[in-house]
């Protein structure tokens, strides 16, 4: 007569039927940029998730403390395939003040704060201004 099979071992083949079925996380083709789900990685492929938005002065008190800084300029928030321009180090270093939020072209405009892996990131959209001694 065949044993009728437990509890315990129908749940682990289940489980073990439902991990090999999940789709491991697509590798980082691009880094440096927006997925097409929205989320973003840095130059190093590092995952990014949004802390919210911060202040000109918040910004630039984390780039002084070693963010990284990238732009998106249309103000899409990389939704339409637009990706951010990434400043390298010794530009941030030349960064002075604060950045200034500005409507001159009219793109919606706002500060976030990303952070992944060790890496804070300070990704300004659309109409910000942020001068340098160069």
């Amino acid at each position: 007569m065949k044993r009728s099979r437990s509890f315990a071992e129908i749940v682990a083949d289940v489980a073990a039927e439902r991990s090999a079925s999940e789709p491991e996380q697509d590798p980082i083709e691009w880094p440096g940029t927006f997925d097409g789900a929205g989320d973003l990685t840095d130059p190093d492929g590092r995952r990014l998730e949004r802390v919210g938005r911060i202040t000109p002065k918040q910004a630039s008190a984390a780039v002084s403390a070693g963010a990284l800084l990238a732009f998106e300029g249309c103000g899409c928030g990389g939704y339409v395939g637009c990706q951010p321009a990434w400043v390298d180090e010794e530009a941030r270093g030349a960064l002075m003040g604060k950045p200034r939020i500005t409507k001159r072209y009219g793109a919606p405009t706002w500060i976030d704060l990303w952070r992944g892996d060790g890496v804070e990131v300070v990704l300004a959209h659309g109409d910000v201004e942020w001068c340098s001694e160069w």
